[in-house]
């Protein structure tokens, strides 16, 4: 592993961070805007002339290949400038599997519900797992944002591996416990429950590891007959297979010896037993995971958990939850390992924050909610929650429900004024916007994220909770221009990537285009008759919709409702004011004026593109910054675990304790 998780020419967090962000600022002019507004914010125009005259005569492939490190040197220098600073802020990305388990190796009760995308991510996650357990001798996993429960399933099944899976939706717990009751009859070997994952539930997760992970309450028997000679020497010789980039024997031929044995269950002789006939008071069972080091008889919980080192894991780990998962790998002392594969970082919430900012020569003071300034000792409270032991703060209270702990932080306000953490938190407070704070509505009850993300992207400054993460980075944000890390920044870093795009078609170019375009045409009408578009559906145009602008359009107006900014009364009475067939003139003639710029919103996105990774590469970075600076020696390393054609989102961040 590297020392530091920062591209190959730098040595320190601080420069790297420095120059990614003087970089990022430099050509903020590319993504500092919603998509949708790349006509009304005349985003296009500011393409330089030379970079526009070069890139324009670019053949489709050639197009293709520019985010990959394509150049010439007839290029514009400022142009040859861009491409090789990317290159230069990109984190060097290991790749150390060879042969891998692929989804055909699995089993039809295994693949039954699976695209083949989430059999792809589950195989070679699985794989990367596997081999990061078995260097610390781990048995247990903690999946994270489980979801329907494919990845602990899988890790059971090929592995033998006990796992709990923490899932915040009731409903995709349940599914995923009545779809294991399919894969493995033995009870306690793979288990889902519900929980709201934070740095707040600690206590609650140690005590669900407690209860579903100590040998006691395992009664899986998978691999019960073997000895322990046996396991290692399978294991060995599985961990070659998948990791050896010259051996050519797939996993598979190694799947019936690792594989789940629950069938048919048995007791500790080896004998077929009935699978309602456990007595968990009278039964000892033997711990069924490989390489296997424990002792079987009876121990206190508390001391049991010593001797249970625990991954931690989480496939497509979504905004501020990926976050609260390093957390609680800092926090948790049974959590040896960690393997998270992150995604949406646009999904990361915004902080509670007012600022002023200059937007066309004219100021603007961005509004926050009343309740904020109100809630000054709730905030404080969150913020020193996690201090349980100076303030006495019950572990069963439930911090993000703002109202139910009300009276808990206020009984604690005191003791913080005496300890004079007071000011306006409008005025300042740096501090503030380094703690999870949950969003708040005017009557002090939450607000999901959801909901903070689908307010209008204007040209303001945004705060948000969990980035920058890194003492190292925060220093430098707060000392140089800032204002383009902002929402549109962590979409540019959820994109397609750069493999993806160079396999685009002509036609493939020309439908996105179309797409982006029509729908900047759309947004500039609005704009000029002040009406507001409110999608009626998650997607404001379906994807089949894209064969020419006419049909875009038709599924435009039937999936977005117009409003006139413009007419007085309740929101009710604005609905559907809009004469739909003057829309459609409009637009129309708006249409014509414009479709000859669909080949540079292509040239824009190539452009895009070339930043993506270095923007994704930052925010990764600096959490893994984060890791290293909460615990001593700890060192990160980046995997490009999937095929990134098939899994755009194909990182994992490793490390281990």
């Amino acid at each position: 592993m590297n020392a530091m998780l920062v591209p190959p020419s730098y040595t320190d967090y601080s420069t790297y961070f420095c120059d990614a962000l003087k970089y990022l600022r430099d050509y903020s002019w590319l993504y500092n805007f919603p998509i949708t507004k790349i006509l009304v914010n005349n985003v296009l125009s500011k393409i330089p002339d030379d970079w526009l005259e070069t890139l324009i005569q670019l053949t489709n492939e050639e197009l293709n290949q520019l985010p990959l490190g394509l150049v010439k040197d007839d290029w514009p220098l400022s142009l040859l400038e861009f491409c090789h600073r990317s290159q230069a802020l990109r984190l060097h990305i290991e790749s150390p599997i060879g042969d891998q388990m692929e989804p055909r190796d699995l089993p039809d009760k295994l693949r039954r519900g699976l695209t083949s995308k989430k059999q792809h991510e589950i195989c070679r996650l699985g794989a990367l797992i596997h081999h990061v357990c078995h260097e610390q001798k781990i048995t247990r996993v903690l999946d994270i944002g489980a979801g329907l429960g494919y990845l602990g399933q899988m890790l059971h099944y090929y592995y033998g591996y006990k796992v709990l899976g923490l899932e915040s939706r009731q409903d995709r717990v349940n599914a995923a416990t009545l779809r294991q009751k399919g894969m493995c009859q033995s009870v306690g070997a793979v288990t889902y429950v519900p929980c709201n994952i934070s740095i707040y539930s600690v206590d609650t997760i140690r005590r669900e590891m407690r209860q579903r992970l100590s040998l006691e309450t395992s009664l899986c028997t998978c691999g019960v007959h073997k000895t322990k000679n046996q396991e290692r020497a399978e294991l060995n010789r599985s961990i070659t297979s998948v990791f050896n980039q010259n051996h050519s024997k797939p996993i598979s031929r190694y799947s019936s010896k690792l594989g789940c044995k629950c069938k048919v269950n048995t007791n500790v002789e080896g004998k077929p037993s009935n699978k309602d006939s456990y007595d968990l008071k009278t039964t000892t069972f033997r711990d069924n995971t490989l390489d296997s080091s424990f002792e079987l008889d009876r121990k206190p919980l508390d001391d049991v958990l010593q001797t249970l080192p625990t991954c931690l894991v989480g496939l497509h780990v979504c905004g501020d939850l990926a976050v609260d998962a390093i957390k609680l790998f800092v926090e948790i002392p049974e959590l040896r390992s960690l393997v998270l594969v992150p995604c949406c970082y646009h999904r990361i919430g915004l902080s509670c924050t007012s600022k002023q900012t200059h937007i066309g020569g004219s100021t603007k003071t961005i509004g926050v909610n009343n309740s904020f300034g109100k809630c000054r000792e709730m905030v404080d409270g969150i913020k020193r929650h996690v201090r349980k032991s100076e303030l006495g703060i019950s572990e069963t209270a439930s911090v993000p429900n703002c109202q139910t702990n009300t009276n808990i932080i206020k009984s604690e306000s005191e003791t913080f004024k005496k300890e004079n953490i007071t000011g306006d938190m409008h005025q300042g407070d740096k501090s503030f916007h380094r703690e999870l704070c949950p969003a708040l509505a005017s009557d002090g009850n939450c607000i999901d994220r959801e909901a903070v993300e689908r307010e209008d992207e204007g040209e303001h400054q945004e705060t948000f909770h969990n980035f920058p993460l890194s003492s190292s980075l925060k220093q430098l944000v707060t000392r140089v221009e800032s204002d383009y890390l902002r929402r549109p920044l962590l979409r540019l870093a959820s994109q397609e990537t750069a493999t993806r795009w160079q396999h685009l078609t002509k036609k493939e170019h020309e439908e996105h285009s179309l797409h982006v375009m029509a729908r900047a045409v759309l947004e500039v009408f609005a704009h000029k008759d002040n009406v507001l578009l409110r999608k009626k559906h998650r997607r404001g145009v379906r994807k089949t919709q894209l064969s020419n602008f006419k049909d875009f359009i038709q599924d435009a107006l039937e999936r977005y409702e117009l409003i006139n900014k413009s007419t007085l009364g309740s929101s009710e009475q604005l609905r559907n004011t809009v004469d739909i067939s003057d829309v459609r003139r409009k637009v129309a003639e708006l249409w014509e004026s414009h479709k000859e710029m669909c080949r540079v919103v292509e040239i824009l996105t190539a452009l895009q593109m070339v930043l993506q990774p270095v923007i994704e590469h930052l925010i990764i970075s600096d959490r893994a910054a984060d890791l290293e600076d909460r615990v001593f020696g700890l060192s990160c390393s980046l995997l490009r675990v999937m095929t990134e054609e098939i899994s755009p989102r194909c990182l994992a961040l490793v490390t281990k304790k």
